[in-house]
């Protein structure tokens, strides 16, 4: 479940004890997935695939993400909305 925290997103999601590890994912908004993960993975990051849409919105926009790993083996994301209103 996503929250609204003054502009900031927090994703919340419950989870079994064999799933949990202490982590925290930061989605960093870019304006188009597809630009900023070609960019990147030019540039060596590792993605753990291509950006799909993984939402849609009740006003049409669609979410899309990334995910990949920081050096440290964190995971992040990108993510970028598109059309909608």
């Amino acid at each position: 479940m996503f929250f609204d925290c003054a502009g900031t997103r927090l994703f919340v999601r419950q989870v079994t004890a064999d799933e949990w590890r202490p982590s925290s994912i930061l989605y960093f908004a870019v304006p188009d997935s597809g630009a900023a993960h070609a960019a990147l993975a030019e540039r060596g990051v590792r993605f753990h695939g291509t950006p799909p849409m993984i939402h849609r919105h009740d006003d049409g926009t669609e979410e899309w993400m990334a995910f990949f790993d920081d050096p440290d083996g964190n995971t992040l994301a990108i993510m970028a909305r598109a059309g909608g209103g």
